[in-house]
């Protein structure tokens, strides 16, 4: 290789690492184009991103720790089966609002589900759900409302937050819960509505379509479904088992077969003696129908060998009867040839 092919290589080589440092400058200083608007934001689209899935993790044990303390502590099995719908059905929402296009868009509609969860559980229908232990799911949702309250303030001075707080406030108001199934319209719509309004340009500004981090997300739902899924499990046992309905059909099908069950657990202990007897009887029935075979067997190879027997010498018979004729052919014709020949020497004489 020549020593300008040499330098040529090294010069590319440099302009690619020198590219890739200003692409990965460019990386982790990017922010989304809501980000953009915030004046004095410190912070990048990837670490805000990071910390929306944070708050899903930490807003998934805190409901997990309420219910079950709801669920340890409670007599009563509506309100236990209540608290299991409440941690089942709150984290897929609660997945879904944060986890959107741009990180602020979903830290907003975080922040309005964390409101709605408050109002559900303080003043709304779900008020009275669990008793007694109602305080716990109002002291979970209230201090999870706390946590990302707290993180939106810190996000930068120029953010209007009273601007924000009072969109989220209004838009909570409109459309509250309704039950704990937690069905819920996203902010999105609502908050590109008002990013049309130039005096909450400092909120908002425009909503990033981008499709990014899909990494984070799944880490998040892959570590959270299996519990889902088992609560869901348990919700649907439960919801069969304690129906009245259900009960009386449960124990109507299950008496033949617990009767069936019964029936078995007093056989057991005769079972060593009864599969005794079958093997024993098994057994001679198997040495009977093997002698039975090879008497068979036998009858026929006697039977096979006598009819050899009278073939063979059938056939014999008849060659020994066959040589015969053709002996007595043959003397016949050399008797008639020696008289031919004698009958014309009389006639000589």
């Amino acid at each position: 290789m020549s020593l300008r092919n040499k330098i040529s290589r090294r010069l590319r080589l440099l302009g690619w690492l020198a590219v890739s440092s200003v692409c990965l400058g460019c990386a982790v200083s990017n922010k989304t184009p809501v980000m953009a608007k915030i004046q004095g934001l410190d912070m990048t689209a990837e670490q805000l991103r990071l910390k929306v899935a944070d708050f899903v993790v930490v807003f998934g044990g805190m409901v997990e720790r309420g219910a079950d303390e709801i669920i340890e502590n409670s007599t009563s099995f509506r309100v236990r089966e209540r608290a299991l719908q409440w941690k089942s059905n709150a984290i897929p929402v609660c997945q879904t609002a944060a986890f959107q296009f741009d990180p602020l868009i979903g830290l907003l509609d975080l922040w309005a589900f964390a409101f709605q969860m408050r109002e559900f559980f303080e003043n709304g229908k779900g008020s009275d759900l669990f008793g007694e232990q109602q305080h716990v799911a109002v002291r979970t949702a209230r201090n999870f409302e706390g946590e990302v309250t707290r993180f939106v303030e810190g996000l930068g001075p120029s953010l209007n937050l009273e601007k924000a707080k009072s969109f989220v406030t209004e838009w909570v108001a409109k459309n509250p819960f309704d039950n704990l199934l937690f069905v819920r319209r996203s902010t999105s719509m609502s908050l590109a509505a008002y990013g049309k309004d130039k005096s909450l340009g400092e909120v908002l500004g425009g909503i990033d379509e981008r499709m990014t981090d899909m990494t984070t997300r799944m880490n998040v739902i892959m570590q959270q479904m299996p519990k889902i899924g088992r609560w869901q499990g348990q919700l649907f046992i439960a919801d069969q088992v304690n129906r009245p309905a259900t009960q009386v059909f449960n124990a109507k099908a299950l008496q033949p077969a617990m009767q069936s069950f019964q029936k078995i657990a007093d056989l057991a202990p005769q079972l060593p003696g009864l599969i005794e007897t079958q093997r024993v009887a098994l057994r001679n029935d198997i040495e009977g129908l093997s002698r039975q075979m090879a008497e068979d067997m036998q009858a026929r190879a006697r039977e096979t060998l006598a009819e050899t027997e009278r073939r063979t010498k059938s056939l014999v018979d008849y060659v020994f009867l066959r040589l015969a004729i053709l002996v007595a052919m043959v003397c016949a014709t050399l008797v008639a040839f020696a008289l031919l020949r004698r009958t014309p020497r009389r006639s000589d004489a």
